[in-house]
């Protein structure tokens, strides 16, 4: 199954990983990746910061 970076962005949404940071004080910037496995690169990304 192949994922794209919107997708991957939505599980960081859905999982709510960012919340464990939200106390630190730093800025939280959440990046979503799609690595391409034929290629062995990075096929798509997004980047979103609070």
């Amino acid at each position: 199954m192949e994922m794209s970076a919107q997708a991957a962005m939505k599980q960081i949404d859905l999982k709510d990983y960012a919340s464990k940071f939200a106390l630190s004080g730093l800025p939280i910037v959440k990046v979503g990746i799609n690595f391409d496995p034929e290629r062995r690169t990075i096929g798509d990304w997004t980047v979103c910061g609070s």
